[in-house]
């Protein structure tokens, strides 16, 4: 790394704020904060880092604009209770719609089970829908009652129909915030797993990708057969 003695607060023995080595190598410091940068040597009309003295380049400017956002921590937890807690995500537009015309599908994940439930969409008002009837088949065939819907912020989620059904059954409704996948890993995850048996299925039977609905129906069926452990 090098620099330009104009940057660089010169290692002359007049200057008062030079700090220099038991050896006698200059410190490098800035001229505008006066922090030390590191060790060098002067080469022709460039002052070089000499990493053979060790020199510890360490700039908080810099490892402030390099960071991006603090990292978010690991979550364990887990619903004792099945379908208490359910995670519904969409997926999509496909850029090749299936021969039925469906271009998303709808993924419904309960948080104690990890059973999952795929469903084909053409277009994204179908999710209000899919839900209600998703909440019936739960009540009617497990005897339970959905308490929480984990979603992100998606405008097929905060829509009027959803939320006066979630009212009406007393369900609160978690978002996760925007720009933020990571509040809402279970899904996204999930996300990730169905496409990769999608890929693997069409594949192996040499299929045209528009026929990546089939293998998203059959993962559905898996998946309600045998809870999948994320």
């Amino acid at each position: 790394m090098t620099f330009y003695p104009g940057q660089l607060i010169s290692h002359k023995s007049s200057t008062p704020s030079v700090v220099s080595n038991a050896n006698g190598t200059p410190s490098l410091m800035d001229i505008l904060t006066g922090k030390k940068i590191g060790c060098g040597t002067l080469r022709g009309k460039l002052y070089y880092l000499d990493w053979a003295l060790g020199s510890e380049v360490k700039c908080d400017t810099c490892e402030l604009a390099k960071s991006h956002r603090v990292p978010f921590p690991l979550s364990s937890n887990k619903s004792l209770v099945p379908y208490s807690l359910v995670h519904f995500d969409v997926w999509g537009p496909a850029k090749i719609a299936t021969p039925a015309g469906a271009q998303w599908f709808v993924k419904i994940i309960d948080d104690c089970t990890r059973m999952t439930w795929v469903s084909l969409l053409k277009i994204k008002g179908e999710v209000s829908s899919r839900f209600q009837q998703f909440y019936q088949m739960v009540e009617t065939q497990f005897h339970a009652r959905i308490q929480v819907l984990r979603s992100d912020n998606g405008g097929e989620f905060v829509n009027h129909d959803l939320n006066q059904f979630l009212q009406d059954h007393g369900i609160i409704h978690q978002r996760s915030c925007p720009y933020a996948p990571q509040q809402n890993g279970v899904a996204e995850r999930k996300n990730r797993h169905l496409l990769e048996v999608v890929r693997s299925s069409l594949f192996g039977a040499n299929m045209p990708r528009s026929f990546w609905g089939e293998p998203s129906s059959l993962q559905h069926t898996l998946s309600i057969g045998f809870p999948l452990v994320s």
